[in-house]
């Protein structure tokens, strides 16, 4: 095999290899994908008609292989981005402007917030700019945070230990509980809480 044909195979598989990661990865949008698909398949039929004439059925099987999983690869990474689209479209700059009112509370200060036995009404949210359904729920916690004290424990910033986890019953972020003069309610899991149901949490506690 001449050098300059071990040199295009070597490009092929590259070029190959790195579609297959930049699609299971996410890294660009259903359109680039399909775009960028359709490129390599057909610079691979340029380049096997000039390498490979004698195996065309080979190489037409290959390209058949290829292009399905283009279309596979290319439908999951629409479906993700559709996903994300639809769990929320708050930004992580809108997520943390609108936290602004909430009083933010570090690792060695949730204990004290999450088992105070003294007198008085707050809620603990714990979520992160990361997560999308914690930016879906940011607006209800601006809203939340106008008429009432809200304590933000943010797990991107400190680490939530799993004694926390249990004795919270936190299954999955975001998660809202209220406390009223030492007493915890069962908190809400998920970003597709209300504020009604929030203030719910306040009116059954007292």
């Amino acid at each position: 095999m001449r050098k300059e044909k071990v040199w295009v195979y070597g490009l092929i598989i590259i070029l190959v290899l790195e579609y297959i990661w930049a699609v299971v990865n996410h890294l660009f949008g259903f359109g680039v994908n399909v775009f960028w698909g359709l490129l390599l398949i057909g610079l691979i039929n340029i380049l096997a008609d000039e390498l490979l004439p004698k195996l065309r059925t080979v190489y037409i099987a290959v390209n058949g292989i290829f292009l399905a999983l283009v279309v596979i690869g290319s439908l999951v990474s629409w479906q993700v981005e559709r996903h994300e689209n639809r769990i929320s479209l708050v930004t992580q700059s809108d997520y943390r402007n609108n936290l602004k009112r909430t009083t933010a509370i570090a690792e060695n200060e949730l204990d004290a917030v999450v088992n105070d036995r003294s007198s008085g009404d707050y809620y603990i949210y714990i979520g992160t700019a990361a997560s999308p359904d914690s930016r879906k729920l940011s607006p209800v916690i601006k809203q939340l945070a106008k008429n009432h004290e809200v304590y933000y424990f943010d797990t991107g910033a400190y680490t939530l230990k799993k004694s926390f986890r249990d004795s919270l019953e936190v299954t999955n972020l975001p998660y809202v509980t209220y406390v009223h003069n030492g007493q915890r309610t069962t908190g809400l899991n998920g970003g597709k809480t209300t504020l009604h149901e929030l203030q719910q949490l306040a009116k059954n506690q007292k």
